[in-house]
């Protein structure tokens, strides 16, 4: 509402805060409407009575008071669904001896990873460490280098990757959904974009001309439109709102399929996997391995504080 609100607190206790400080501007508004409607037609009904004086003096009660402000109307955050292809084979993916990234430049070796269906994966390392080469080599984007990548019986793959492509920047939003199926009509389509906030003339925008988030929220849309039960996820939360991640996190954690993802998001990270795969850098630069860290993020970083106290 173009003010700014201040919390103190953690990020847990402002939303809180925030739901009560909305709430009460509600109840606010909603009395004081109360009380103009009652005033008015006490002066409608008085003023030319025996009670004139009265009526006059709560007109101009009512022409001071500076009255209670509208509440914002925030936009109500996206809801997501993930649409769930049918039930792939107990191993969703299998990795063995391994060595991943380009011709001439190894990112990461001796990998031996497998993922079970149902596992969900967060994957951690500095800048550089070859997260996303990684993500590119699961998916099939990119060869390996040295052995081999098994996908599982009925495996679908879907791909977020950090760097998005739209395709030809002069088509709008609703050209650009329309490729998911072209039997679909406007009205269809038009349904869906709303889902992700693109509502009204927001569906004939450019894509070039799109804001980092809106981009991200119809590459997700574009995601999501089509039945998955593995889930690769590139930063998926990087240019998104508040509203947007939660809406996300929400969608996740209620799908049930596997799911490898990159995030820089602690919080986004620590809700939802259930096992952590660190890219550690190699000795003077050299290629990373791939550390397997059984459980959540708590117990990834309890198991760091353990290393430092060892050694």
């Amino acid at each position: 509402g173009g003010g700014l609100e201040v919390y103190t607190g953690p990020f847990s206790a402002s939303r809180e805060g925030r739901r009560r400080r909305l709430e009460q501007r509600e109840k606010q508004y909603r009395a004081d409407q109360e009380w103009r409607r009652k005033t008015e037609d006490y002066i409608r009904r008085n003023i030319a009575g025996q009670k004139t004086k009265q009526a006059q003096s709560r007109r101009r009660q009512l022409e001071k008071a500076a009255g209670a402000a509208a509440p914002v109307r925030e936009e109500a955050a996206p809801v997501l669904e993930i649409r769930e292809a049918a039930r792939g084979g107990s191993i969703s993916l299998k990795i063995e001896e391994a060595t991943i990234g380009y011709p001439g430049s190894p990112l990461i070796e001796a990998v031996d990873l497998l993922v079970l269906r149902g596992e969900r994966l967060g994957i951690l390392g500095g800048n550089g460490s070859g997260k996303s080469t990684l993500l590119k080599t699961l998916i099939g984007e990119l060869p390996l280098l040295e052995g081999q990548v098994k996908r599982g019986q009925n495996t679908v793959f879907s791909y977020f990757s950090q760097t998005i492509d739209l395709g030809d920047p002069q088509r709008n939003v609703l050209d650009c959904l329309r490729d998911l199926d072209p039997l679909c009509s406007d009205g269809e389509l038009r349904s869906y974009a709303a889902r992700f906030h693109f509502r009204q003339e927001d569906v004939f925008k450019q894509v070039g001309l799109l804001s980092g988030g809106e981009q991200s929220r119809l590459a997700l849309a574009r995601l999501l439109h089509h039945p998955a039960n593995v889930l690769l996820l590139d930063e998926p939360t990087n240019h998104l709102d508040m509203e947007s991640i939660e809406s996300l996190n929400t969608a996740l954690d209620k799908y049930t399929g596997t799911l490898v993802f990159v995030s820089h998001d602690r919080e986004f990270v620590s809700s939802l996997a259930t096992r952590i795969l660190e890219l550690k850098p190699g000795e003077q630069g050299g290629p990373a391995t791939v550390i397997d860290h059984r459980g959540g993020y708590e117990d990834y970083l309890e198991s760091l504080k353990a290393e430092l106290v060892a050694a």
